[in-house]
């Protein structure tokens, strides 16, 4: 298994740098299910801050981006289930529903936040001072 960090993976969705993109292209044709590639779930926040913030994609064009790595077979997406249900939310904020899914995968019985948006979903609470 070979982790793939954000950079190279930002190459391949934005295409920012031609060359390196079709780098990147023949890398992960050569990635099977025997020998995937790694995704981390920290690759997975940074890749959609950096699509975001840099970039000016929306979280409606990043999340397919994210649930294509999900469903290729020759990668492995670390938290895979955290990050398949933080993709499938409705809400914006892609790393706020990791945190939250992957506290519920460790037995965590409630997210606290002081976020008042991120409180109103399901299973997170809003910390009174």
């Amino acid at each position: 298994m070979i982790a793939l960090d954000t950079n190279l993976l930002v190459r391949l969705f934005v295409n920012d740098d031609p060359r390196q993109a079709e780098f990147v292209r023949r890398f992960l044709q050569e990635l099977t299910p025997e020998d995937p590639g790694f995704v981390s779930t920290v690759v997975i926040v940074e890749l959609a801050w950096v699509l975001e913030d840099t970039y000016g994609l929306r979280p409606a064009d990043i999340r397919p981006l994210i649930r294509g790595l999900l469903e290729s077979s020759e990668i492995v997406v670390e938290n895979a289930e955290a990050v398949e249900a933080a993709v499938a939310s409705s809400h914006r904020d892609l790393a706020d529903m990791l945190i939250h899914f992957i506290g519920a995968g460790a037995g965590c019985e409630r997210t606290v936040t002081f976020d008042r948006t991120f409180a109103r979903i399901d299973g997170v609470g809003l910390l009174r001072r």
